[in-house]
């Protein structure tokens, strides 16, 4: 009968005829095919039904009952694995859309065209979307996690949209959400959950540690956050080398007329920082004043930072308060860069 369609642009349609002897139930096919459903298969002239009648392996057809001796068994092959190792361009019927593994001798380069543009190419080293508007869509609206993997030698990292929130996530491995670094929210908030950062206060009362020029270092000891956990024994260790925002509130009392000046002062592994130089009994209430201040600090990784607070002039009868509500002596900072 006549061909009613476009002509077949690759491949041929076959076929091949087995005999039944009334046992055999494999018979072995001239071509490998994918799934039952390439296969007409007609035996003693009825055609059977894919996958309940026969099923097919590679090249191996199976009936599940064992053709009658002298039926024939006639196959016609709709489509099979076809071998292109060799085809140097896939393309439609009006040549415009299609895959080219060599435009150019030995080129190296796979080139792919839609309707009649090059939108992309893909060499050994490199995927370059081409176009007025090159996009890269990952994912198809589903609900799905959809990702980049960056696979390093000793370290992975990926970028993707977490489908649980809905919140676009930079983190450390391959799987997504599980250490985000930085997530963007759908509000336009960026929030970076390991980034280093502390909030601490002073316990309790520490009585008659200066007055007399003594250098005493402040005892923080309750953490209200660590995030990073990078404090500890009134000590701020920086976890990588970069530029700290640091910052401190601290309330002395007992302070009498002969203290006539006390600072507060950052001290780090490479340098000290005096932000607060004051006569403390003239500005002071009831013997207590506030000393505070803050410090943008170049810090190396594993550099300390303390706070230490000096009163001079008089004797070691000036107390460091902490404890209680409100609280009145903390120590702050955070990696800014």
């Amino acid at each position: 009968m006549p061909y009613i369609g476009n002509d077949i642009q690759f491949g041929e349609l076959t076929s091949q005829s087995f005999t039944g002897d009334g046992s055999t139930t494999a018979f072995t096919l001239g071509y490998t095919v994918a799934n039952p459903t390439s296969l007409i298969v007609t035996i003693g002239n009825v055609i059977q039904e894919p996958t309940t009648a026969y099923t097919v392996a590679s090249t191996t057809l199976t009936c599940t009952s064992a053709p009658a001796d002298g039926d024939t068994i006639h196959v016609r092959f709709l489509g099979r694995v076809v071998d292109v190792a060799n085809a140097a361009i896939l393309q439609d019927s009006d040549q415009d859309t299609k895959v080219q593994v060599e435009e150019s001798a030995d080129e190296d380069t796979i080139r792919f065209d839609v309707a009649g543009a090059e939108v992309a190419t893909l060499t050994n080293s490199a995927l370059i979307l081409k176009g007025t508007t090159p996009t890269l869509t990952i994912g198809d609206a589903g609900a799905e996690d959809a990702k980049i993997v960056f696979d390093g030698n000793a370290q992975d990292y990926h970028i993707g949209l977490d489908d649980t929130d809905d919140d676009l996530k930079i983190g450390l491995g391959s799987a997504l959400g599980t250490t985000p670094h930085m997530v963007f929210d759908e509000t336009g908030a960026i929030t970076k959950p390991l980034q280093p950062a502390f909030l601490v206060c002073t316990s309790s009362d520490d009585a008659n540690v200066t007055g007399a020029g003594t250098a005493a270092t402040v005892p923080f000891g309750t953490e209200i956050f660590d995030t990073n956990g990078d404090f500890a024994s009134s000590t701020f260790t920086a976890p990588v080398t970069g530029k700290y925002f640091l910052g401190a509130v601290v309330r002395a009392s007992g302070i009498a007329s002969d203290n006539t000046s006390g600072n507060i002062q950052f001290v780090t592994s490479n340098r000290t920082y005096k932000v607060l130089e004051s006569n403390p009994y003239a500005m002071a209430a009831s013997g207590a004043f506030q000393f505070h201040g803050s410090i943008l600090a170049d810090m190396d990784a594993a550099d300390t930072c303390t706070v230490v607070l000096t009163v001079f002039s008089g004797s070691d009868v000036v107390d460091i308060r902490g404890g209680g509500t409100p609280i009145e002596s903390y120590f702050y900072g955070e990696l800014v860069s």
